[in-house]
């Protein structure tokens, strides 16, 4: 017996016009901001119909590669994708799956301790001990701050990006940044209902989170990849039981706190 012929879909042409579009912004020659060329410009250049631009454009703009401006002076502006933004999609994914906070934390103590530990391994760790010392100093005072809340956990969330942006790999410091940006969204929540319930670490404790930083980068410093990897496993061990507490779900879509 014959086997049916496939069927093969033709794209549309708003597709075809999206996808060099996305290239060029993939690609850097449209850059995070640029406006993308003008419609009577682009109209010109692709030979196509009003509507197949404007059907790109709702492509691209569905796939948060741009920005439209609606009304007499619109148009659109490039959003060059980053971890931020890949964290917003998998955060909705999460959050659509019933992710718990606990679920997220068990990742994160596999990334971060890795990303330690590279650290530790570069050529320049020197450079990025000094760097993260910086980033240690500014969370010291609010440490020592009796209203310390949000802005503690800011500058302590601030440490552990850090941790992954210098790590030296592109992919694991995208997926453990993506990663980062939505545990920290929790974490800040967090940090406000804390604060506000009169329930937020005391000073003793804080003091200890800037300690355990402090013996990462010391680990980093010496090279000591191992040390430093397993530093940053025991002081999330420690710190993420604060903010993951039993069966509580990851939510990207109710606002923050302010």
């Amino acid at each position: 017996m014959r086997e049916a012929p496939s069927q093969i879909r033709t794209p549309r042409t708003g597709e075809l016009v999206a996808a060099k579009l996305r290239k060029r912004i993939i690609t850097g020659e449209l850059r995070d901001g640029d406006e993308i060329p003008p419609e009577p410009e682009l109209l010109t250049e692709f030979g196509v119909s009003r509507p197949s631009i404007r059907d790109a454009f709702r492509i691209l703009e569905t796939e948060g590669l741009i920005r439209i401006r609606r009304g007499r002076f619109g148009g659109a502006t490039v959003l060059r994708p980053n971890a931020e933004s890949a964290a917003y999609h998998l955060g909705l994914v999460m959050q659509a799956e019933g992710t718990t906070m606990a679920d997220l934390a068990e990742a994160r103590g596999v990334l971060e301790p890795l990303c330690a530990g590279l650290c530790a391994s570069r050529d320049d760790r020197e450079r990025i001990a000094d760097e993260l010392e910086a980033v240690i100093a500014q969370s010291v005072d609010a440490a020592d701050d009796e209203e310390a809340g949000a802005a503690f956990t800011a500058e302590a969330l601030r440490f552990h990006t850090a941790i992954v942006d210098r790590c030296g790999s592109t992919t694991l410091r995208l997926l453990a940044g993506a990663l980062e940006s939505v545990w920290g969204s929790q974490e800040r929540r967090w940090a406000h209902e804390a604060r506000d319930a009169g329930r937020y670490p005391s000073l003793a404790d804080r003091r200890a989170v800037v300690r355990a930083h402090r013996a990462v980068v010391r680990h980093i410093r010496a090279g000591r990849a191992d040390a430093a990897q397993r530093a940053m496993a025991a002081h999330l061990g420690t710190s993420q039981t604060y903010v993951s507490p039993g069966d509580v779900t990851v939510d990207v879509v109710s606002p923050l706190p302010e």
